[in-house]
């Protein structure tokens, strides 16, 4: 079955799998040519993840996945999501700038322009994410001043590194060349504060007083295959 994915956010352009495959490897794309898309079911089980994934309480609260591929400049929106959200670069490098939640009233303050997407929350915890509308590649600081004053934190990931972003976190990505990365998100709606320490607990490993893994452990060190996990919005 042909899998509908959907281009970069500035073009919004629908197509298939297939159809991505054979443009990006030929260069009829162009020179930028990014897509986001679930991972395609042939795929999932090419992909490992963390090993505390292998453990109760994590595997239960997954909500979804995606895949990031492509090649050339790649700026996301400025998002602050309803759900945690574990990055994971496979080729390639990004850089992601982050806003804690005691910068993101700031950033929403009414001289910066926000939009509602993807629902409203509720009990899958994976609703509402709020996306700028500010062109993160040319900040406009006189006409958007909340953005110069606040702090934020950079991060850069290279092929292997994870980064875990809690709900409520205001976050940002770039890439620039060949990209590919997978993301996952979370349900927070267990827990009342996007804090760092209560997404360590909720991916802590199976080393802990009764945490026994509930999935068949793969030969790799690195923990389990994304095709032996259920998502709740799959």
């Amino acid at each position: 079955r042909e899998q509908t994915i959907v281009l970069d956010p500035i073009r919004r352009r629908n197509m298939t799998v297939r159809a991505f495959a054979a443009q990006y490897a030929t260069g009829e794309g162009g020179a930028s040519m990014h897509a986001k898309t679930p991972l395609p079911p042939a795929l999932l089980h090419d992909v490992l993840l963390p090993a505390a994934f292998a453990c109760a309480p994590a595997r239960h609260h997954l909500l979804d996945h995606e895949l990031t591929w492509g090649h050339g400049r790649l700026s996301g929106a400025v998002t602050i999501g309803a759900a945690d959200l574990l990055h994971c670069v496979i080729s390639g490098e990004q850089r992601w700038l982050l806003w804690s939640p005691e910068h993101t009233t700031r950033l929403q303050a009414t001289d910066c322009p926000w939009s509602e997407v993807g629902g409203s929350g509720g009990e899958d915890g994976g609703g509402g994410e709020h996306v700028s509308s500010v062109d993160p590649r040319a900040v406009n600081l006189e006409a958007y001043p909340c953005f110069g004053e606040v702090e934020w934190t950079e991060v850069t990931l290279k092929p292997g590194d994870c980064l875990y972003v809690p709900a409520g976190w205001a976050h940002q990505s770039d890439a620039r060349g060949r990209i590919l990365a997978t993301s996952l998100t979370i349900d927070a709606a267990h827990r009342s504060e996007p804090t760092v320490s209560h997404g360590l607990d909720l991916l802590a490993g199976c080393d802990g007083a009764g945490s026994e893994p509930d999935v068949e452990s793969t030969n790799e060190p690195a923990g389990v295959r994304l095709s032996q996990c259920s998502f709740r919005n799959r």
